[in-house]
């Protein structure tokens, strides 16, 4: 429940699909595909109940096993090759109402974008909570920029997808965005119906493209895999390693406070710590490193004082200047009791690779970028 609202989540799953035979449970890093989005309806902060629609006897019997809700079976009608989303989600709704359950909001979670989270449900509903929206779909930005697409006449000449000069600069193109099939929040009232657009939904819930991999072919399974063993090797350092380096990266930015607090030297964090700081309250589960920016003029203020200000027992500050084996275009507070090496990376005796705090300059900045400043 969301703002005293109540809140539905449906995962289809027929039998009976094509491209991969009983894909909607086939095994991926010793899970049942359906486990994925079960977990993640029912890990949501404000979903009420999650529920399975299928045709199948064996998918409702793995679903169940996995801890999955199946109160009815979906009409073998409603399950042809056919049939569309929206005619199971009405269907489920309606049973649901002649079982005594009403529900204010539907949440659609497609069971082919197992790497979908429940905090990104979460934050979907939040968004849509604070708009007026009536719907809310999942959008990724598109790689293959539609301004270079073309269409191709009957008597072969190009026309351009869009209407615009397709002559400027890569990095000075619009975004564009395709949705993604990973999450959908619809609005349950007389207007929902058969004739209900899902993928028409008004409000954008923008997700990174790995979390909404959609598995159609053995390709996308080997994609998940590999997305899936990732997060293993995250999670496995988060429970040890990983969190130990994080204190002590934290341990470099309180020192680089202090500093800059001493002399009135402005800063403030960026990236994936900022994006931390604001989703989790802390860091990033994964994060590795600690961003902070400095404008010119606060740099060269705190590179003179740092020399004499820093811990040189803990820490070692990293330049081109300060360590010739150097080669980054930004400075580093390196811890001198730690050794950080990413994967292929070897130990030198040359320069230091202690745990880090990145440094960055910024010449240059945005009124956008401004405002965010004076906020920090």
């Amino acid at each position: 429940m969301y703002k005293e609202k109540k809140i539905l989540a449906i995962i289809p799953a027929r039998g009976g699909s094509k491209g991969i035979p009983s894909k909607n449970i086939v095994e991926i890093k010793g899970k049942p595909l359906i486990q994925y989005s079960i977990e993640c309806g029912k890990n949501s902060k404000y979903i009420d109940r999650t529920i399975i629609s299928t045709d199948s006897e064996l998918i409702k019997k793995v679903a169940i096993e996995c801890g999955g809700d199946v109160p009815f079976m979906r009409p073998k009608e409603l399950a042809e090759d056919s049939s569309k989303t929206i005619d199971c989600l009405v269907h489920a709704v309606n049973e649901l109402k002649t079982m005594g359950e009403e529900y204010d909001y539907l949440v659609l979670l497609q069971n082919t974008v197992p790497l979908r989270k429940s905090w990104q449900v979460d934050e979907a509903i939040e968004s849509f909570f604070s708009s007026t929206e009536r719907s809310l779909v999942s959008v990724t930005e598109v790689e293959q920029h539609p301004i270079l697409m073309r269409t191709i006449e009957k008597d072969g000449t190009l026309k351009n997808l869009l209407k615009m000069n397709s002559t400027m600069r890569r990095q000075d193109f619009p975004k564009f965005y395709k949705v993604d099939g990973a999450i959908y929040i619809q609005k349950l009232d007389k207007d929902f119906n058969l004739e209900t657009s899902l993928n028409d939904g008004r409000l954008a819930y923008i997700m990174d493209e790995k979390y909404s991999t959609d598995i159609d072919s053995y390709v996308d399974l080997k994609i998940v895999e590999y997305y899936l063993e990732k997060e293993k090797e995250k999670e496995m350092l988060n429970k040890g390693t990983l969190r130990k380096a994080q204190l002590i990266m934290l341990d470099e930015l309180i020192e680089l406070d202090k500093i800059c607090k001493k002399y009135n030297i402005n800063y403030w964090i960026t990236d994936g710590t900022f994006l931390g700081a604001v989703r989790h309250k802390g860091f990033i589960p994964w994060d590795d490193d600690i961003d902070v920016c400095m404008l010119e003029d606060d740099y060269e203020k705190f590179f003179k004082i740092v020399k004499k200000e820093l811990d040189k027992k803990r820490f070692f500050f990293q330049t081109k200047d300060t360590d010739k084996y150097y080669w980054l275009e930004w400075a580093k507070i390196r811890d001198r009791n730690s050794i950080f090496l990413e994967k292929n990376m070897k130990i030198h005796d040359f320069y230091h690779q202690g745990i880090s705090l990145d440094i960055f300059i910024m010449k240059s900045y945005s009124l956008k970028i401004k405002k965010i400043y004076k906020i920090l």
